[in-house]
């Protein structure tokens, strides 16, 4: 893209070049376009340095622009998905505690325990849970939902006492969108409801819950938690998956502890909904976690779509005020991120974050690319510029060269042209007087009067030190003999020259002698001279 872009410019300057060559054109015009040119190789110089050196284009600022407005949607999203989780998660406690106290009534039970060895009452109950959970599973963005009641089966099984009936699905395909018609995995229950509704086992299906891999069971029983609460992310139970959990207690109008419900938010879910997004400066990583004593806990979290394998690994936020970046290393991989707070409920503790990332090696990698085609870019600039000014100069200096070669020699040059119309009017003017004749005033055409009157008036403004060598060009002598004459170093000559051309208006020694030279043909050169 930019190569073309920078071939277009070059055509343009082609036909800028192409037009200014077409016909008479002043020495103004010329002058101006020659200062304009070398201003710009100037300036491209000036942007070269400062570029080379990084004093210029702060990619920093860049990336943490393109990260800013990337976290805050991030952020903006989990909330929303964590917030609409745990609403529903709540919601689903209290429509099922009202139904295991109706179910209690019914069957004229006066606590949970009393389910215990009950599979046909368990089953009638479980019914119910899969109703709430299915609903809730299909209108949520949720992986899995669950419930588990303070009873067993069989009291009388091996290990009995770890295990709690329930109902447990997971979603077949995973994915952030709201999906009407799930496919649905049976993972936990009685199979009795899978064959009723058609859903198929999950390949790690068992009957009842193993309260060991839920440890928050026993928490909410012990201490009576009444509140919901998200868990850290750990391993599903048989299974490769790790997930966050949303359990909401289950109790009884009386207070009455009755189970556990929740929602499940895995991993799978959080790579495909929050996946890897390639930027101008590297790809962009998505991680939810809590940020504690400087260490993001990369492994209490979740991760979105990655080219890194964390695992459990944690980051070390690395203090540096220099930077507009956080800035994070692993002991493996260092890492550039913004980072945006997150509520969770029952993290109030926690300060978890919404952190997005890019790996800093292929930061650096972008940014020395982005800089070699901007320094790449301004080198062909100037090289364009300078070239310009070049063949400006060169077209500017040799007419005036010509000119003044033809007035010397008082040749007939009737069909010459020398592209500058002053130049060009003067060399008409000089053949239409006899070479003998002296120029008078009145016969001077408007323009060269105009040239003379303004370069008479720039003698003026000389300093006594310009002047001083400004005299000498009146008593003929060349640039070389000035510095001996005037007891003064080239460089100063040279100095004090470029004054004189800028105060009379004019771009060169050729253009200078040539003025003097026709003051001199028009008997008027005392109008040079000045008292000193």
């Amino acid at each position: 893209m930019w190569r073309d872009d920078m071939k277009r410019r070059l055509h343009e300057l082609r036909h800028l070049f192409f037009m200014f060559n077409k016909g008479n054109i002043t020495l103004r015009s010329k002058l101006l376009a020659y200062l304009l040119f070398m201003s710009l190789t100037a300036f491209g110089i000036l942007i070269l340095v400062l570029a080379t050196s990084g004093a210029i284009f702060n990619f920093e600022h860049q990336v943490r622009q393109v990260l800013e407005i990337k976290a805050n949607q991030t952020a903006a999203s989990v909330q929303d998905v964590m917030d609409i989780m745990t609403g529903y998660g709540d919601n689903m406690a209290r429509n099922l505690s009202h139904q295991i106290e109706y179910q209690l009534e019914e069957h004229g039970l006066k606590t949970v325990e009393g389910l215990d060895n009950q599979p046909e009452i368990l089953l009638d109950i479980q019914k119910d849970f899969f109703a709430e959970l299915n609903t809730t599973l299909k209108v949520t963005r949720s992986s899995g939902t669950y419930a588990t009641l303070n009873a067993t089966i069989n009291t009388e099984a091996p290990h009995a006492e770890k295990y709690r009936s329930g109902v447990y699905l997971r979603l077949a395909n995973v994915g952030h969108h709201v999906q009407l018609d799930p496919d649905i995995f049976y993972f936990r229950g009685i199979p009795d409801i899978a064959r009723e509704k058609g859903l198929e086992l999950h390949n790690r299906w068992n009957l009842e819950f193993d309260i060991d891999a839920f440890p928050e069971f026993t928490e909410c029983f012990q201490a009576k938690q009444k509140s919901g609460f998200w868990t850290d992310s750990r391993r599903i139970q048989d299974s490769w998956e790790k997930a966050m959990f949303y359990h909401a207690p289950l109790y009884g109008s009386q207070g009455e502890f009755y189970g556990v419900c929740g929602v499940e938010l895995s991993d799978l879910y959080m790579k495909l909904s929050y996946p890897v997004v390639e930027t101008e400066f590297g790809p962009a990583m998505t991680v939810m976690a809590p940020l504690e004593k400087g260490q993001l806990e990369i492994g209490k979290g979740l991760v979105g779509g990655s080219i890194a394998s964390w695992n459990d690994r944690h980051l070390s936020l690395v203090e540096n005020n220099n930077s507009e970046l956080a800035y994070y290393q692993d002991g493996v991989d260092s890492y550039l991120g913004i980072e945006k707070p997150v509520s969770i409920a029952g993290k109030d503790e926690q300060n978890w974050k919404v952190v997005v990332l890019i790996p800093h090696r292929i930061y650096m990698e972008r940014v020395s690319e982005h800089r070699a085609r901007l320094i790449l870019s301004v080198f062909l600039f100037i090289l364009c510029m300078g070239t310009m000014s070049l063949i400006i100069s060169r077209k500017f200096v040799h007419p005036i060269v010509k000119g003044l070669e033809f007035i010397q020699t008082q040749k007939d040059y009737s069909t010459f042209s020398t592209g500058i119309s002053e130049l060009d009017v003067l060399i008409r003017f000089l053949e239409s007087q006899p070479h003998a004749e002296q120029l008078s005033d009145r016969g001077l055409p408007e323009d060269i009067e105009e040239l003379l009157v303004r370069f008479s008036d720039g003698i003026k403004t000389l300093s006594a030190a310009e002047y001083h060598v400004f005299h000498f060009y009146l008593e003929g002598h060349s640039v070389s003999q000035i510095p001996e004459l005037a007891f003064i170093s080239m460089s100063t000559v040279k100095k004090h020259n470029r004054n004189i051309y800028t105060k009379l208006g004019i771009s060169s020694n050729d253009e200078l002698l040539l003025l003097i030279d026709l003051f001199r043909r028009c008997g008027r050169i005392e109008e040079l001279h000045r008292q000193e």
